[in-house]
């Protein structure tokens, strides 16, 4: 069968929500629930191995967080030293600065701390096959102490004192040209901030990881990757009643267009791997543009999202409608 073209358009030029048909409630009703089940493997996995997994990797965070924070030093204070030479300093800049520097230094730890949780622990938590995004979240949170942990031995091994992940105060020394004598509380509040981004990054991404997956009861495994493509805001009526009547025969319109074209309809699909006779997941995502204004007339245009439909429904029905669509050619969605 064909690939069907896919319509490379310019973003349309209309903004604000756009209006759905409603999908009955018994349709909606069977969007996929865990069942809340962790088995003791599960549990030794996620909170007695992964934290040896996780003291690695804060040792392996504590190194790159040096390099991190001396790039993002660079990039905040570039704009300013090179206005600065020209005999112009513009506090935007100064502003811009600001912004880098608080989001390297605490958007590190969190994503540390997210990366944890979502590849390492709850990782393992799948393989142990836990259905519990709370007690998932709690693993994050632990093995985030474990991750800096990781990161204080070295620390305390190699400059004898604890610092934030991402600078040392012989950095600052260096950089500054003065001197700092032992550790300003200042130093602590970072580290006490970077320690609860980190904990909050491992806690949300374990439990997102899990909450976003789906289960078989019945074959005891996990759903697939997603398949998925993007559709025009045209395709919703014809979706809607082949979605509400369980007839697919709604649906002819097959045309794609490309992620850049808005409002658009990302349709999206993945089955068990234990049966063909599984029911199959379906899910919609509406994506539109929002255009603000504010009182000194600056525009702003923010592109938004909003999940219309995530439901469980018959594969015979569904392995239709994906032909249709021709989503069954497409190759499974790789995580990022």
């Amino acid at each position: 069968m064909a690939q069907p073209e896919v319509i490379n358009q310019k973003p349309e030029q209309a903004y604000g929500k756009p209006g759905l048909p409603l999908i009955p409630e018994k349709i909606r009703a069977h969007a996929p629930k865990l069942s809340g089940k962790c088995p003791g493997m599960a549990v030794l996995l996620m909170f007695i191995l992964a934290p040896i997994i996780n003291f690695v990797v804060g040792i392996a965070a504590h190194y790159l967080g040096i390099g991190v924070g001396f790039v993002g030093g660079i990039v905040a204070a570039a704009p300013t030293l090179l206005t600065s030479v020209c005999g112009f300093i513009n506090w935007f800049l100064v502003i811009f600065g600001f912004v880098v520097v608080v989001a390297v230094y605490l958007g590190y730890p969190y994503l540390v701390g997210f990366l944890e949780g979502s590849l390492v622990v709850a990782g393992l938590g799948k393989k142990g096959l836990c259905r519990n995004p709370a007690v998932a979240g709690l693993a994050g949170l632990v093995n985030g102490i474990a991750v800096y942990l990781g990161h204080a031995a070295i620390s305390l091994i190699t400059v004898k004192a604890l610092h934030p992940l991402t600078f040392t105060t012989a950095r600052l020394e260096n950089v500054f040209d003065t001197t700092i004598s032992g550790t300003p509380f200042w130093v602590y509040l970072i580290i006490g901030i970077e320690f609860i981004m980190l904990l909050i990054g491992g806690f949300s991404g374990a439990k997102s990881e899990i909450k976003g997956s789906t289960f078989c009861e019945t074959h005891q495994t996990w759903y697939g990757k997603w398949k998925q493509a993007y559709f025009p805001l045209t395709i919703k009526e014809e979706l809607a009643q082949a979605v509400s009547e369980m007839n697919p025969v709604y649906l002819e319109h097959t045309e794609r267009v490309t992620n850049d074209t808005y409002p658009h309809i990302l349709i999206s699909y993945r089955c068990c791997p234990g049966g063909e006779a599984c029911d199959m997941e379906l899910k919609a995502t509406l994506s539109w543009k929002e255009r603000t204004v504010d009182k000194k007339g600056k525009e702003t245009i923010t592109n938004k999202s909003e999940v219309w439909f995530d439901t469980l429904l018959q594969a015979d029905f569904v392995k239709v409608l994906v032909e249709k669509l021709e989503l069954d050619l497409i190759e499974e969605k790789k995580k990022s």
